[in-house]
């Protein structure tokens, strides 16, 4: 055989080869499922009335977490309890329209390799202005947290809460333990650790003291909380014996959230 056609040979099998290999299918790499549960397409709000945003993800691998945006920016973030990935996960986001139209909201899910999902996307159409006149809260015995010092500079990766409501801020993981003060609706207060069943997070009390408080984890909103320790629930107070003093009739306040 012709050395010319040897080579005309080799060439035509290294062609046959590339083009078997381009054909070859290309494995996709696995992303989860997100869908929003509540609310419905369509659904028409008020302005200044809070929605709650409800979505379940799914992923064979685990989901991490999911995220919230509204008109294309991040507005929550909600991950898997414990920092563990959950094959299944249902997230709640609370949400207060700020202005009349339509605005769309998005929620996107991770997976624990870190692919994101499809969005998916619902269109609420918000209507009516700020309502002037607010309720007086009946309730708690103690004021608003008023922080003498600023709040804490919150990084992208400091883990913090928002209050979703007037709730208590407590020495220790239950509403068996003293009432320390109150975290008003909208503050802010730094995440420190959380309980060992996850339904309450170790907070900075006073801010900036190096003190510490519990609050009901669902009376607020976390964020980027998944890396936060459990810590240990301190010793429930013990009740001391006295003599008990005669009870006089009083009003009873309409109870702050745990």
């Amino acid at each position: 055989m012709k050395p010319w056609s040897i080579a005309k040979i080799l060439s035509l099998l290294v062609l046959v080869l590339l083009i078997t290999t381009a054909c070859l299918p290309t494995k996709t790499p696995s992303k989860p499922v997100v869908i929003i549960t509540s609310p419905a397409p369509g659904t028409q709000v008020q302005v200044g009335q809070v929605i709650t945003i409800q979505a379940t993800a799914t992923d064979k691998k685990g989901v991490a977490r999911i995220e919230l945006w509204v008109d294309g920016a991040l507005a929550g973030t909600a991950s898997a309890p414990g920092g563990q990935a959950l094959q299944s996960f249902l997230a709640s986001f609370n949400w207060t329209p700020p202005s009349p139209g339509s605005h769309t909201i998005e929620v996107k899910a991770y997976n624990v390799d870190g692919n994101v999902s499809s969005p998916a996307a619902i269109i609420l159409n918000v209507t009516g202005a700020v309502a002037q006149a607010t309720p007086t809260p009946t309730g708690p015995t103690q004021p608003p947290l008023q922080p003498t010092t600023p709040p804490p500079t919150l990084g992208p990766q400091l883990a913090y809460l928002v209050a979703n409501t007037n709730v208590n801020i407590r020495s220790g993981p239950g509403t068996g333990y003293p009432v320390l003060a109150v975290l008003g609706m909208g503050q802010r207060a730094v995440i420190t650790g959380r309980s060992a069943d996850g339904g309450w997070w170790q907070i900075e009390h006073p801010p900036g003291s190096g003190g510490r408080g519990w609050v009901s984890a669902a009376y607020v909103t976390a964020y980027n909380a998944a890396g936060v320790p459990i810590v240990e629930a301190p010793p429930l107070p013990t009740s001391t014996s006295t003599s008990a003093p005669t009870p006089t009739a009083t009003a009873t306040p309409t109870p702050t959230p745990t």
